[in-house]
């Protein structure tokens, strides 16, 4: 009578694009010719685990088990890569081997590479698998140690392991009971932002402001070197109420999968991404080739900031039309579509014109009207269609600047409008020197607790409860997909009529006039008003309207 093979089951987890896969792993030992063999669509890295784990079992003790040594990892249609499963595969083999004593029906997780030594090792994109297996009923759940902050940081109960040698321990007694991980609260991080009252003189642009942080809008800002356009996007990050816990364990997750790992930075306070003219796509969507995330996954539940950006490339301009419509980044590899998230306000500054002295009264603008247009028409319509917002900025006026700064910032704006009008092409802000105003800088950096960033941060964040409670957790009015958008907003037909004249004159666009709706109900919720006005939707219109 042949012999039936000794078979163990553990569970392990592997990295498929931005979400963690529960992978079952099967060991079975039989006797015969020692062979080692692994099956299930696996890489290289996994197929020649044997020297480790044979090296890894002698140096904690155990042995490799003579016989026929069969590995199994499902599910089978995927790929799969890395040294991760090493912790998996020695805590099966030991089980089915009778080296440790096999928990039965309880069932165990285990993810790690093993060092030739026995030690356990973390592996990169941990915070994804661990989101994964958070809700998952296992009895025991066991990972390396350096990926405790992982688990604090997406709930996860799990227990930590140094080394194989810890296994013997963990199964000889009764009573297991796993670490518990709780995730912790984190402190907003106030060093990179700026509080909203030292915009001077830019009132539409606040207002504008306030309206993208509470609907989840799109903003464009036109306007001349030393406006303060990028202060503005800085000053929108502040605005921002905290990440969830939910989303900062998803936020950790992108950080990890990229390699970045926050650590001591890793804080409540919405990211914000800052890119420039020399972004590429590529930098943009992530790579298809390792699956890893870009910088519009990267601010997922924040803030992208293109500066600049009618200095870009056309196509890397185009690109950013799919992504701001879908709010999610599509790649293909190996014939199969991955989704990444990209959830986030976009606002985009630029000059109105070549030498950006267009706006500026008084200065003569060095850019014929055929020159200006061919400037301007890097923005596609298609690409416009997607902005909310629409808001121009003018250079600060020496006044403004010495109430912010003194007697320094009277010397700044001078130097803007010398620039402006000195004949440089590009006109750009950063090359104007700022040496006279570090010395103030860290007025710049004030604390949020008292200024008034917070109060709108709280109005804010009122606003953002009227729409979750309307549409659900996480879903704005900019975001939301909703077939009749009037119904779902609550706004009366006489509105909708009011509308639709401007859109049916030539004014705007069907998707435009849709963007006006959204902005409209935001306004209305800034008001604490159930319905929309026509006062909420000229307003909106107002901020559709641009030179565009």
């Amino acid at each position: 009578m042949a012999v039936r093979p000794r078979v163990a089951k553990v569970y392990s987890c592997f990295n498929d694009g931005m979400q963690g896969v529960l992978s079952e792993i099967e060991v079975s030992v039989s006797p015969g010719i020692p062979t080692f063999s692994v099956i299930g669509l696996c890489d290289s890295s996994i197929r020649e685990s044997q020297g480790r784990l044979r090296s890894a079992l002698a140096g904690a003790g155990f042995r490799m088990p003579k016989g026929h040594v069969t590995v199994s990892i499902s599910p089978a249609y995927l790929r799969k890569s890395g040294s991760g499963f090493d912790l998996a595969m020695a805590a099966a083999i030991l089980f089915a081997s009778g080296q440790l004593h096999d928990p039965g029906g309880m069932k165990v997780y285990a993810e790690g590479e093993l060092t030739l030594t026995g030690a356990v090792k973390g592996t990169p994109g941990a915070a994804l698998r661990l989101n994964r297996l958070r809700d998952e009923k296992m009895d025991i759940k066991l990972i390396p140690k350096e990926e405790v902050l992982s688990a604090r940081c997406t709930g996860t109960s799990a227990q930590a392991v140094g080394c194989l040698e810890d296994l013997t321990r963990l199964f000889s007694v009764t009573g297991y009971v796993p670490l518990q991980y709780q995730l912790e609260t984190l402190p907003d991080d106030e060093s990179e932002c700026i509080d909203i009252s030292l915009l001077k003189g830019q009132e539409k642009t606040k207002r504008a402001l306030i309206i993208s942080a509470s609907g989840f809008h799109n903003l464009l800002l036109l306007g001349s070197p030393g406006s303060g356009k990028t202060m503005a996007g800085r000053i929108l990050t502040g605005i921002l109420p905290p990440l969830s816990r939910s989303e900062i364990s998803a936020a950790y997750a992108v950080s990890e999968a990229v390699g970045v790992l926050p650590g001591a930075k890793l804080t409540g306070t919405r990211p914000c991404r800052y890119i420039g003219p020399q972004v590429t796509t590529t930098k943009l969507y992530g790579s298809s080739v390792k699956l890893t995330p870009g910088e519009l996954t990267l601010a997922n539940n924040g803030v992208l900031f293109a500066d600049e950006i009618l200095e870009y490339k056309s196509e890397v301009i185009e690109s950013l039309r799919q992504p701001l419509e879908e709010r999610a980044v599509r790649l293909t590899r190996n014939g199969r579509s991955y989704e990444f998230p990209a959830n986030f306000i976009f606002v985009g500054t630029g000059n109105p014109c070549k030498c950006g002295m267009y706006y500026e009264p008084g200065h003569k603008c060095r850019c014929s009207p055929g020159v200006r247009q061919r400037y301007l028409n890097k923005l596609s319509g298609p690409f416009l269609e997607r902005i909310d917002l629409f808001s121009e900025m003018h250079a600060i006026s020496g006044s403004a600047m010495e109430e912010m700064y003194g007697a320094a910032g009277r010397r700044i704006s001078g130097q803007v409008l010398s620039h402006g009008l000195s004949g440089e092409s590009g006109g750009s802000a950063a090359e104007i020197s700022s040496e006279p105003l570090r010395e103030h800088e860290a007025e710049l950096h004030i604390c949020l607790k008292n200024g008034e960033s917070l109060r709108i941060r709280d109005e804010v964040a009122q606003c953002w409860q009227r729409q979750a409670s309307r549409y659900g957790e996480g879903i704005y009015n900019a975001t939301v997909d909703a077939p009749d958008l009037g119904d779902i907003m609550r706004i009366p037909d006489d509105v909708l009529r009011y509308g639709s004249e401007l859109s049916q004159k030539g004014f705007f666009s069907a998707r435009g006039y849709s963007r006006i709706l959204r902005v409209a109900r935001t306004i209305a919720d800034m008001g604490g008003r159930d319905d929309v006005t026509a006062a909420d939707v000229a307003e909106a219109a107002v901020f559709r309207t641009h030179e565009l």
